[in-house]
């Protein structure tokens, strides 16, 4: 995480005062779509180490015996497939689906509309109208080729997908109905909320089984409780936005600032280390 902050840090520096005039041409380039990547990856795959770290914890708690018998090649499978399936959920907004789904908008200079850069739907209409097709059309990929043989002067020039959305490159994970790919958004929002809440679930444990001992004294009690506000402002806050956007309700683009000093920066200040300790 510390790199994309880093990333989008040195590019907001490159940019500044005249972003307005590069908004597009940042927003479909290679970088973001790598800094967008690098983004969902580390986030999730942080969240999934935090899980398994936190059930470790609890089996310790509950069966020492059982951790101090556990053989390290099985630690190391469970990173090892942490790391692999959230690496298929980072890169999977990369495949070029013949239905489009992961684009939401294209930039496609022309005479029709007030701005360049209109919405995918907006164009499959187009397409439609100069085809004399009253039917959509079964692809993503006829679309573009019929806008390419229709308009010789026009071409599309970019396409903005998962991670183009915004200018941070942070995928719409606060998506209403009616944005593209909102299934996939509410996916992993829906899998971090589960997270949440089984993390909730194994530090109550956690706290209830270290308070019930004689050993339990009172800076523990304070860094278990310190722990449970911590987990909660950095899952629960993304959780409750997302549903509220997917429930209908207009959430202004500051969101997604906000989204990344509270939860991404959280998470690229807290190293495994005081994760352990606490």
């Amino acid at each position: 995480m510390g790199v994309y902050l880093l990333g989008v840090v040195c590019q907001g520096v490159n940019y500044s005062g005249h972003y307005c005039f590069v908004d597009r041409e940042w927003r479909s380039s290679n970088r973001c779509l790598i800094l967008g990547t690098v983004a969902v990856l580390s986030s999730e795959a942080s969240a999934s180490i935090m899980t398994s770290m936190s059930t470790f914890r609890l089996v310790s708690i509950y069966k020492p015996f059982l951790t101090r018998t556990m053989k390290f090649k099985w630690i190391v499978l469970v990173g090892v497939i942490c790391w692999l399936l959230y690496l298929i959920f980072a890169f999977l907004p990369w495949i070029q689906l013949k239905s489009g789904y992961f684009v939401s908008e294209v930039w496609f200079p022309n005479h029709f509309f007030k701005t360049g850069t209109i919405f995918k739907h907006d164009l499959v209409t187009i397409t439609n109208q100069v085809s004399g097709s009253n039917s959509k059309l079964q692809t993503w990929f006829k679309v573009t080729e019929t806008i390419s043989c229709k308009f010789e002067y026009n071409k599309i020039k970019a396409e903005f997908g998962f991670y183009s959305q915004t200018s941070v490159c942070m995928p719409r994970f606060y998506a209403s109905t009616s944005d593209s790919a909102w299934q996939y958004s509410t996916f992993l929002t829906t899998l971090n909320c589960m997270v949440f809440v089984y993390m909730v679930v194994v530090y109550v444990l956690v706290y209830k089984k270290v308070t019930g001992t004689k050993f339990s004294t009172s800076a523990k009690k304070d860094s278990n409780h310190e722990m449970q506000k911590r987990i909660s402002s950095l899952v629960g806050f993304q959780c409750v936005m997302a549903y509220l956007s997917a429930a209908g309700v207009s959430l202004s683009t500051d969101a997604y600032v906000a989204s990344i000093g509270v939860v991404r920066g959280g998470k690229a200040v807290m190293p495994p280390k005081k994760f352990w300790k606490i």
